[in-house]
């Protein structure tokens, strides 16, 4: 979900239900209402929210993108959200939550659903699970418990340079927001995994490119308009999540990089704001197969 503060500071947040239910009883994470132009989902009494909440109520204007990671697709939704005190049917749907989100609908359409990686629930693997930790280890959860930071330390380069996607919030200056999903792809039909983004200056410095798409600019068309932007990093398989804000600046032309993604379009440069860790326990386990 991308969000956005009074001042435009987006925020790209990951919305999970996960946590929040028992693993036997799969809840939703969001329902369309039945004239199909609102959708509500429920929030919950934990910081994953808080600044979610905090930016809702400066700024009503929220951006929405759902991925499928096993039978793959995209949807993006934009709209303007309401906080909604709970009811006994929203509580009957989504117990421990303390309210809900209503979403009226503006814009909803699909995506591209390029770069997207198949990924799997672990609980429909009948692979050993000592075997999948052993292919796929757990990131070491502390890395992510941090203090917030203008720089990327060591361990979490390593964690971003190694994912296949992210998620980034951006938002005009209007205040409407957009969330996109952006991923890696071979070099040159090699198979070899290019990186999602690099970092540079000593932490200080992500670098990531931007290829065609569905030709509507959100993103970029936003960064012009309003160059705050805010990127989480989210690793299913390995389980971690990172957000890192910043100032964008488009460039169509980067000697550092050209070289890592030749057949880039332009190359987006987030001079570091702030970096924050996120509770890993919303993320559902996945891997690929």
């Amino acid at each position: 979900m991308a969000t956005t503060d009074k001042n435009g500071n987006c925020d790209a947040s990951f919305i999970s239900t996960f946590t929040h239910q028992k693993i036997d009883e799969i809840f939703p994470t969001c329902l369309i209402l039945d004239n199909r132009k609102e959708l509500i989902f429920p929030y919950f009494d934990d910081d994953t929210f808080v600044k979610n909440i905090k930016n809702i109520k400066e700024n009503p204007h929220v951006g929405l993108i759902f991925i499928d990671f096993i039978r793959i697709g995209r949807i993006r939704i934009n709209g303007k959200a309401f906080l909604e005190e709970l009811t006994d049917e929203v509580k009957a749907i989504w117990p421990r939550c303390v309210g809900y989100v209503r979403v009226l609908i503006e814009h909803a359409y699909g995506n591209c659903p390029a770069r997207i990686p198949k990924l799997y629930p672990i609980e429909l693997i009948e692979n050993d699970l000592n075997e999948v930790n052993q292919l796929y280890p757990l990131w070491e959860h502390s890395i992510f418990q941090l203090r917030k930071s203008n720089k990327i330390e060591l361990e979490l380069v390593e964690f971003i340079e190694s994912q296949s996607f992210f998620f980034i919030a951006t938002a005009n200056n209007d205040g409407h927001c957009d969330a996109s999903f952006r991923g890696t792809q071979g070099d040159h039909g090699s198979g070899k995994k290019l990186p999602v983004a690099k970092v540079f200056n000593d932490g200080k410095t992500l670098i990531f490119p931007d290829y065609s798409g569905n030709a509507l600019y959100n993103s970029l068309g936003n960064i012009l308009l309003n160059p705050k932007i805010s990127m989480v990093f989210v690793d299913f398989t390995r389980i971690g999540i990172l957000k890192v804000t910043g100032q964008v600046f488009i460039e169509e032309e980067n000697t550092d990089v050209k070289n890592i993604w030749p057949e880039a379009q332009a190359f987006l440069r987030v001079e570091i704001e702030e970096i924050d860790g996120n509770c890993t326990e919303i993320i559902p386990r996945m891997i690929p197969l």
